[in-house]
């Protein structure tokens, strides 16, 4: 019978060849051993392939499998099929972690016997590094899942540990096509079920800002992927948490706005039969009055809150 690892990590690659070294030597010097490294090349046109290809043939916990370029959620749900730990957490190709990530947050997720750890991360922009908490207001997964929508929590992967196994049990599953916050989707599925979930209040993962595509310029398809995602999150969720679900999409198109992707009038009507049926205060204060100020047709004034 074949080993089980303790954790699996799974790293979407494509086009990282800058910073993958970095990212994977980083897992590589982890102080804890039984785990695998389960790396899906999507795609790469530089040199991305072959460093996961000469991973893979020094180290057996690395392992590599290439498919047709298909989107950041295909790569992470052919790791997710692929991946056989007891836990697992994600590693995105341009960050990189604490040499003590997994040694830490797996023991406490098994003291704890929690199906998702939660950890706080850092945030780093060339030379600048800031600590950003992610501390938990309760540990009933619905609460959880309401902080997630008023973004008071991130959605992403890697500051977070998972029971393997929930995947199949309650068969969660990322979306073909949603490319963009779609580590949100699934931990929007799996917080609707009973889970233990545990905090763990320090950070191991840097998370590349000055790399990261989603750090970039919003541009019409950005918007375009937001809103897609926007409208999947208010199919998936339960029924009685809407008006926080439609906060988001407002939010999402305040900032297309804000960008200059939206004039006031696509705005006001594509957004306000939304706004009409969620708490003014859900978008947070500065925005909500510049928001109002918007739909009064004061855009002059609301542009000077931005």
């Amino acid at each position: 019978m074949s080993h089980i690892p303790a954790v699996s990590v799974i790293v979407p690659v494509y086009n990282g060849e800058k910073t993958l070294e970095k990212c994977l030597e980083s897992l590589r010097i982890q102080s804890f051993r039984d785990f695998e490294v389960i790396m899906i090349d999507d795609g790469s046109t530089d040199r991305s392939g072959s460093i996961c290809d000469r991973y893979a043939a020094e180290d057996a916990r690395f392992i590599v499998f290439h498919q047709q370029n298909s989107g950041v959620a295909s790569a992470r749900q052919l790791g997710t099929d692929k991946a056989s730990g007891k836990y697992s957490i994600h590693a995105d190709a341009d960050d990189w972690i604490e040499p003590d990530m997994l040694e830490k947050m797996y023991k406490c997720a098994v003291t704890n016997d929690a199906d998702i750890l939660f950890t706080d991360y850092y945030l780093n922009n060339g030379s600048t590094q800031v600590y950003r908490s992610q501390r938990l207001q309760s540990i009933i997964p619905r609460e959880v899942l309401i902080q997630l929508l008023k973004n008071q929590l991130e959605g992403f992967l890697w500051n977070k540990m998972v029971r393997h196994s929930l995947y199949d049990k309650f068969e969660i599953h990322y979306f073909p096509g949603i490319d963009l916050s779609e580590d949100t989707l699934i931990f929007a599925q799996l917080l609707q079920h009973e889970l233990k979930l545990c905090y763990l209040p320090e950070a191991f993962y840097h998370y590349n800002t000055w790399a990261s595509t989603l750090t970039k310029e919003w541009t019409e398809s950005t918007f375009e992927k937001k809103l897609k995602f926007c409208n999947q999150l208010l199919e998936i969720v339960p029924s009685d948490l809407k008006e926080q679900t439609r906060s988001v999409l407002v939010r999402t198109g305040f900032t297309a706005w804000k960008k200059g992707l939206l004039s006031s009038k696509s705005f006001k009507s594509q957004f306000r039969p939304e706004f009409k049926q969620m708490k003014w205060m859900s978008l947070g204060r500065k925005d909500s009055i510049a928001f109002l100020l918007l739909i009064l047709g004061m855009t002059g004034f609301a542009k000077c809150l931005k």
